[in-house]
């Protein structure tokens, strides 16, 4: 299950990829492709900011019980794992937006529709899979916290 939910960012995209091939779909023509590439860069780079704003808080809080515990849950790997890939995808498809703003003008097609496919399709299973691990973290570390504030807070009675 770990091997799925780590590489699903990458198996996802290659099998609609291939879906798209065998249905003879290679290109897009979007009207206004200006309007959506621009549309494409501010959310990405919006989402892109957020995640970069979670890992300053995260390294604002390394010495606090909740990075404890999330070392202690061994989360501290797959957290950073989840919090890059979605950065480095979304830098990725900014680039290969201006690439594309640059080179087309309506149609999309070829290996740039591939690519821009594959890394939007990514982009988009990082940040749940990302949302996902969150609220797991979340959720264990406020179990751990309560439990760990409630047990400190009967000793502290015990003592008075």
């Amino acid at each position: 299950m770990r091997f799925l939910e780590r590489f699903i960012v990458v198996i996802l995209p290659i099998l609609i990829l291939f879906i798209l091939n065998v249905l003879k779909i290679s290109s897009v023509e979007i009207a206004k492709l200006d309007i959506f590439i621009g549309s494409l860069i501010s959310a990405v780079a919006t989402i892109v900011g957020f995640i970069i704003a979670i890992i300053a808080i995260l390294i604002g809080v390394l010495d606090k019980q909740i990075m404890k515990i999330i070392h202690e849950k061994k989360s501290m790997n797959l957290l950073r794992e989840y919090l890059f890939v979605p950065v480095v995808i979304g830098s990725l498809l900014i680039i290969l937006s201006f690439v594309a703003l640059i080179m087309c003008d309506k149609v999309v097609a070829g290996m740039l529709f591939k690519i821009f496919l594959f890394l939007i399709i990514s982009f988009v299973i990082a940040n749940i899979r990302l949302g996902i691990i969150m609220i797991y973290l979340f959720k264990e570390i406020s179990e751990e916290y309560f439990e760990t504030e409630s047990k400190e807070k009967i000793l502290r009675d015990d003592q008075i």
